[in-house]
């Protein structure tokens, strides 16, 4: 029996074992394919979470749900994606994966942009960067700056975006990340372009080109030749556009990257028709549209069939033109894309009018007057809203800048409150060593006028003659010796030190005689009794005795040192 429970256990392991690969396999492919292949991207990421929860595995379950949520994100699903996010990040905080926190993070941070809450996105990407700058990873904090520098650059925020793009810079410079370089290049080029300065754009542009070449990021270096594409169309260089733009679509054809070769094909047709070649216009149209419908029709479709009509209008066939168009325009109704809506209805209305189709000419044009009110209500909306994110964000920028100041005044205020402690201390020590000094020197004085004393004894012996000059000197000698200004010099330095001392010891302690506050004035700063003896001219006999008396009238208990009773005052 024992031995049949232990292969079951055995067996047991080796499947959650199995699993456990399963879940971590189908995870690797899920990311692999994230960006490339969406849909097959989440197949895996849901295999993963089966084999996951199969195995008992709390932190694949995690990494499953990242991927769930990510591929979610990628098909315009938020509260899917976020539900998933937010489970993952449940997970890795109970496992207290400080990695996987900060990579959900970052992925709501996608997510809140996405559906444009900025202010929240900034704030989750925030986090996450803060938790790679703790671990330390730099390829990450590199991606977190490119993220935030994005996010303000959508908000108007430029001088904040490109510091944050600028410190990506060097960071990426630094540890030769060249392959992020290209990235923080190409979104500091969009920066600059959204400012018009398109100097400095190309500038960028060109850099990020430079650095995916070296690295062989053929999709980066095809879209990097698309960016500068647009550099040169703003400048009216079109022959150098359409340069660009054709070398970028061989790559994406290359590549077997049909969406981005279809729409760099459309981006070439739209350069002709600028140049007013409209039937080679046409003839890219038509390539991208069939690619598009290859691809089940993307949201770019309806774009297409409308830039379609507009060209046949162009060349004066508005049969067909409005055949594309109206196409176009049931197509756009449905995907809510209410700008091209509205282009799509002031060209039908103009189509119709030239037909001499007055009612529906009519008809469209009140459709392209309320759709077009929309857009702009909706422009302003999204103008307002972004204005007071902004001053939301600056506001709460400011407001933790001047918390950090209000915190460094605060920090230099304790540090100058602490050196003055050490000062005061410094000069009480100091001040102890002075008292110590001169209670040293008194009854050392004392020592050595007591030794005269005996010798003048022996003396005044001698002659009668020199016996009057021997008591007068002893005299003197005696006055020295038991001077009250000896004493008086001695206490006050010593309140000076002590001020509250012997007020203190009085009051607890009426009953101490002078020559006993006398006595722990000395101890107080830790003379030995042969000196306390010296410096009030006793003997050591007597200042035991004084000790003792001293003791019984503070009732201090046998165990209790006297010297640190009297330090305590």
């Amino acid at each position: 029996m024992r031995s049949n429970s232990t292969d079951t256990k055995d067996e047991l392991s080796t499947e959650a074992q199995d699993f456990l690969e399963q879940a971590s396999r189908h995870n690797e492919f899920s990311r692999a394919l994230i960006r490339s292949n969406p849909q097959q991207s989440l197949f895996h990421a849901r295999e993963a979470l089966k084999y996951a929860d199969l195995a008992g595995d709390m932190q694949e379950r995690a990494r499953s749900l990242w991927n769930v949520g990510a591929c979610e994100l990628s098909f315009a699903n938020y509260d899917t994606s976020l539900e998933a996010l937010d489970e993952a990040l449940l997970l890795y905080t109970e496992l207290q994966h400080q990695a996987g926190i900060a990579n959900v993070l970052y992925e709501k941070g996608i997510v809140y942009a996405h559906r444009g809450d900025n202010r929240v996105a900034i704030d989750v990407c925030m986090q996450s960067l803060l938790l790679w700058e703790q671990i330390g990873d730099f390829r990450e904090i590199l991606k977190m700056l490119n993220a935030l520098g994005v996010l303000y650059g959508e908000i108007g925020n430029y001088p904040k975006a490109l510091d944050y793009f600028l410190r990506g810079l060097s960071i990426g410079n630094k540890e030769g990340y060249l392959d992020a370089l290209g990235s923080t290049c190409n979104n500091t080029g969009n920066l600059y372009f959204w400012m018009r300065d398109f100097d400095q754009a190309l500038k960028y542009y060109q850099q990020g080109l430079e650095y995916r070449s070296r690295m062989g990021d053929k999709v980066g270096e095809a879209q990097s030749l698309g960016n500068i594409s647009g550099i040169y169309l703003e400048r009216g260089q079109r022959k150098e556009a359409l340069e660009r733009l054709r070398q970028a679509s061989h790559m994406f054809q290359a590549l077997g990257n049909r969406y981005m070769y279809g729409q760099t094909l459309n981006n070439i047709g739209f350069v002709y028709q600028r140049e007013g070649d409209l039937h080679t216009a046409l003839a890219y149209y038509y390539r991208t549209l069939q690619i598009y419908e290859a691809l089940k029709k993307t949201a770019q479709y309806g774009v297409v069939l409308k830039d379609i009509g507009n060209v046949y209008c162009m060349l004066g066939n508005y049969q067909e033109g409005v055949g594309f168009l109206t196409d176009a325009l049931e197509y756009i109704q449905k995907t809510g894309d209410l700008k091209t809506e509205f282009e799509a209805h002031g060209l039908l209305s103009s189509a119709y009018e030239a037909l001499h189709d007055l009612p529906k000419a009519i008809a469209h044009l009140k459709s392209f007057a309320a759709v077009r009110e929309q857009v702009e209500s909706a422009e302003t909306q999204k103008t307002m809203t972004v204005m007071q994110l902004r001053f939301d964000v600056e506001k709460a920028e400011a407001e933790k800048e001047l918390a950090q100041k209000e915190a460094e005044i605060a920090r230099h205020e304790s540090e100058i409150f602490k050196l003055q402690n050490k000062q005061l201390e410094m000069q009480m020590e100091l001040k102890n060593k002075e008292l110590t000094t001169l209670a040293l020197y008194l009854s050392q004085k004392n020592e050595v006028l007591v030794r005269l004393k005996k010798k003048m004894r022996q003396l005044e012996r001698g002659e009668e003659s020199s016996r009057s000059v021997v008591r007068e000197a002893m005299h003197q000698i005696d006055e020295s010796i038991g001077a009250e200004e000896n004493w008086g010099r001695f206490e006050q330095q010593f309140q000076q030190v002590h001020h509250s001392f012997l007020r203190k010891l009085s009051e607890l302690h009426p009953s101490l005689s002078p020559t006993e506050l006398k006595v722990c004035s000395l101890i107080k700063i830790n003379l030995s009794t042969k000196e306390m003896a010296q410096m009030l001219c006793q003997s050591t006999r007597s200042i035991e005795s004084y000790r003792y008396r001293i003791r019984k009238k503070i009732d201090l208990e046998q165990e209790t040192n006297l010297t640190l009773y009297l330090m305590s005052f």
